[in-house]
């Protein structure tokens, strides 16, 4: 009677623990070296084989990318650390949760508010854009001495950017 030896399914709802470290740069889209980074930071902890290469998993490229997004978004490494290790540095689930609620408020509020700053900015932009479109064709020199409404004139940052 022969044996049969199934391959365990693969799909991408599955989670897949077995990806190297180049692997997972070309799925996540992050330079090994941020991976290692990271790593070394204690921000994220793949398994090893038994001749010590990296493993990532599914949830290790979630991580990655959550990395990313916050780094991005201007989050400090201080603050990630704080974050991230909120579960590992408390007595109890309740304390971690305590911890990560107050954590995340902060940072909601802080992006909160860096998002309607920007808001505010790309504004501004469009309304300078616009004003600069109005000189398309224009062949005078720009100035308040050839026009008295030039939107090209003012000297220094735009007025609808201040």
């Amino acid at each position: 009677m022969a044996v049969r030896i199934r391959k365990p399914p693969q799909g991408p709802g599955l989670r897949r623990i077995n990806m190297k470290i180049g692997e997972a740069e070309r799925r996540s889209g992050i330079m090994a070296s941020a991976v290692r980074y990271w790593e070394e930071q204690g921000l994220l902890t793949p398994r090893r084989s038994r001749k010590g290469t990296r493993l990532y998993s599914e949830a290790d490229l979630s991580r990655l990318a959550t990395l990313r997004a916050l780094t991005e978004a201007g989050v400090s490494l201080e603050e990630l650390h704080v974050l991230f290790r909120a579960p590992s540095v408390s007595g109890t689930g309740d304390e971690a949760a305590h911890k990560t609620v107050y954590h995340l408020t902060r940072l909601v509020a802080r992006l909160t508010a860096k998002r309607d700053a920007l808001s505010r900015i790309l504004e501004g932009l469009g309304s300078a854009e616009s004003h600069a479109r109005q000189c398309f064709r224009c062949k005078q020199r720009p100035g308040p001495e050839t026009c008295q409404d030039c939107p090209l004139a003012a000297p220094g940052p735009s007025p609808v950017l201040a």
